[in-house]
């Protein structure tokens, strides 16, 4: 989590990343081979003895930073967490949905040995590979979990008045409907399972809502840097842990180059290399055109899959119209296949896609605000 590695390259905290007991618990849980009371002694007594060890390694450094794993690996852990630790706060970092999807398939072709699946993969066909072995359990669980389990998402606490998501197909006219019927995510194989993965992650942070003290999008935080930091710091009535260099540096540009460091290269929190999806088609982050792209994308509205349809939607209008000899102003480029692929996957959300994808559940950081 790029948050945790800012607090500890500014030196304002320390981190434990991804410790195994979160996740430990939670399987324990999921699996019912531990009772909630057992567990919340169990997390108690394991968060105790990390904290402890983190200070005596650097008592100078007071603000102890748990980072977990995915939010789908530890979510039940942190609905003990209240209780196991009174007191701690919970943040949640989160990103925007179709940058999450592209960056995880552009490490999952990147990590594809196969050159068969890798050219099935790009023609959105390796989602046939699976059938010998069938669709994969992790995803019925995911749906089920999702369907039975969490239930209905909670009323969005801050409702658009006119919202620009339109339902695009007859089975997207109900906002509250979830239509995740699974093989038809399993189809598209791996961008399939990335796309009902995402959902998943979503769902689990819109139902635990009441558990963030307040949310932090990417975008915000690599906009706004330093100053992100300083004011959540500030909201949390934690600076005067710091020291005082460190807390002179927060909002300057000594603070803010610490998010130019390469992340491959040096342990930075910039990523120099990958893909992402901007306006709906890939790109590669490793240039500067491509970072400008990021750039601007993270100015317009986040996780529109509806916007994306609609997109692909006049391309191929205007290509009919062009079919009969018309003539048509420039326009943006049309949305990759990918983009349409997984807009039409994400929109069978109906809950979620009426929030558009957005994570800021009323407890969003307002960089700049008092």
């Amino acid at each position: 989590m790029v948050l945790s590695k800012a607090l500890e390259e500014l030196e304002c905290a320390q981190a434990a990343c991804e410790p195994d007991v979160l996740t430990n618990i939670h399987e324990l849980l999921d699996r019912g081979l531990i009772s909630t009371t057992k567990a919340t002694s169990l997390l108690r007594a394991s968060m105790l003895v990390l904290i402890h060890r983190l200070r005596l390694d650097r008592p100078d450094r007071p603000i102890i930073i748990i980072k977990p794993c995915s939010l789908a690996a530890v979510w039940r852990t942190c609905e003990l967490l209240p209780a196991a630790l009174p007191g701690c706060v919970q943040i949640l970092q989160w990103r925007a949905a179709d940058k999450v999807v592209g960056s995880f398939d552009a490490a999952v072709l990147a990590g594809t040995p196969s050159t068969l699946t890798r050219a099935l993969h790009k023609r959105q066909l390796d989602g046939r590979l699976w059938g010998a072995n069938g669709i994969p359990s992790c995803m019925q669980r995911f749906a089920l979990v999702m369907d039975h389990e969490l239930g209905p998402l909670p009323p969005d606490p801050c409702p658009v008045e006119a919202p620009r998501l339109a339902p695009t197909t007859q089975s997207q006219g109900d906002d509250q409907v979830v239509q995740l019927d699974v093989p038809s995510f399993a189809k598209l194989g791996s961008l399939g399972f990335l796309c009902l993965h995402t959902c998943f992650h979503f769902h689990v942070a819109t139902h635990l809502r009441h558990l963030w003290h307040c949310t932090l999008s990417y975008e915000t935080l690599v906009r706004h840097k330093s100053a992100a930091v300083k004011q959540l710091l500030g909201d949390l009535g934690w600076l005067h842990h710091l020291i005082p260099q460190a807390t002179a540096a927060l909002g300057t540009e000594v603070a803010d180059a610490v998010f130019g460091r390469d992340v491959h290269a040096n342990g930075g929190l910039a990523k120099c290399g990958g893909s992402r999806m901007v306006h709906g088609t890939e790109t590669t982050s490793g240039s500067a055109d491509a970072a400008d792209a990021v750039e601007r994308r993270d100015d317009d509205s986040l996780n529109d899959p509806a916007g994306v349809l609609a997109a692909h939607a006049a391309s191929q209008a205007r290509k009919r119209w062009l079919s009969f000899g018309g003539t048509a102003p420039s326009v943006d480029p049309p949305p990759s296949s990918f983009a349409v692929a997984v807009a039409e996957l994400m929109l069978r959300h109906g809950p979620l896609a009426a929030r558009h994808f957005d994570l800021s559940l009323g407890k969003t950081l307002r960089v700049g605000c008092s």
